[in-house]
């Protein structure tokens, strides 16, 4: 399953004084997602595969995006 650096940042977004990131890391059941905003953690989820992984790091970057978050492009 290693298929990148862990622990890793995936996206990193903003809107105002506010920043919400996505960051991955070694779990013992597989690859641990987290969603942070302004350092708080809201959400952590185990995946298995890196495929799960991506998926739902897009879905909460896609919902952020639509609701006015930005970020850079590259980081998608």
């Amino acid at each position: 399953m290693a298929r990148a650096v862990l622990p890793a940042e995936l996206w990193t977004l903003s809107r105002g004084k506010d920043a919400a990131q996505c960051f991955v890391t070694k779990h013992p059941r597989g690859v641990e997602v987290r969603y942070v905003i302004n350092r708080h953690p809201l959400v952590a989820h185990v995946f298995d595969t890196w495929e799960a992984v991506a998926d739902q790091a897009r879905e909460w970057r896609n919902r952020l995006e639509s609701r006015g978050w930005g970020g850079s492009p590259e980081a998608r």
